[in-house]
């Protein structure tokens, strides 16, 4: 079976085929550094008319941060009309009739009256040359949400998170993790329904937790779980993916849950908000 390798590979033999087919297709450095677009397709077989798909190729199924780079991207540019993110399963033989499923995927984006107000979408092709599109935005969030349950059950069956407060030398050992399951009838230490005010002052992105610096001194724990502002939330999940504590210094509004876990270092925020 002729399968192509990774990366330019499959981009170049893919643009080979577009064009062998009637399509008119564009490609620019700056257009992948940018907007993460392969190529731009701007006419189609047989048809006058201008048009301006760009797509991005990968081999790479549910790599989530190449996915959100793509919606970055590509999130109120005016670079093309539409953008398609499309991820081809690597058994895929593109001199029989994968090439021609790439087409088929590119055609119904462009011309299906379904996908006629809609600027990003997301498709994968199977091996047996079948296809799918989804939903980019939810399939992103299905992955991260998915991935931070994980972490999170790995952090509390091990007792404690992993990664130490990298903005607080000299106070050793790492963050206790709160219970989830701890009991609403019985208040932790400390809790209080105040609402406080704190600045963000370091979060881990691959953990998806973080530390509050509040008033008199007092720091508290977070996790993204906690984060009730969903613009707060988003921004968030924008930094950087990495296991590596990030100084972010927003300004926030919590309440005080108090210490949730034996032997915790700080209490914990929850209902945590940007301070409007």
């Amino acid at each position: 079976m002729a399968t192509f390798r990774r990366g330019l590979d499959a981009e170049d033999r893919i643009v080979t085929k577009l064009e062998g087919f009637g399509c008119r297709v564009q490609r620019d450095p700056r257009l992948d550094h940018k907007h993460k677009l392969d190529f731009v397709i701007t006419n189609y077989i047989d048809n006058p008319n201008f048009y301006s798909l760009g797509v991005q190729i990968t081999t790479k199924l549910d790599l989530v941060e190449k996915q959100e780079e793509f919606l970055r991207a590509n999130h109120g540019s005016r670079v093309t009309a539409k953008a398609l993110y499309l991820e081809l399963w690597d058994k895929i033989d593109l001199d029989d009739g994968g090439a021609l499923a790439v087409l088929a995927v590119v055609l119904e984006f462009q011309f299906n009256r379904s996908y006629a107000n809609v600027k990003i979408a997301a498709a994968r092709i199977y091996e047996d040359l079948t296809y799918q599109f989804y939903d980019l935005s939810a399939r992103v969030k299905q992955l991260r949400d998915r991935y931070d349950e994980q972490q999170w059950k790995r952090e509390l069956s091990g007792g404690s998170f992993t990664v130490r407060d990298k903005f607080s030398p000299g106070t050793p050992g790492p963050v206790a993790v709160p219970s989830p399951s701890a009991s609403a009838s019985a208040p932790a230490p400390g809790a209080s329904d105040e609402l406080l005010s704190g600045t963000i002052d370091s979060y881990v992105r691959q953990g998806g937790h973080g530390i509050i610096q509040g008033e008199q001194d007092t720091r508290y724990f977070f996790h993204i779980s906690h984060v009730s502002d969903e613009v707060l939330r988003d921004r968030l999940n924008a930094l950087t993916y990495s296991s590596a504590p990030v100084h972010v210094d927003v300004s926030v509004d919590f309440v005080n849950a108090g210490f949730t876990k034996s032997g915790a270092r700080y209490p914990e925020a929850r209902n945590v908000r940007a301070t409007q």
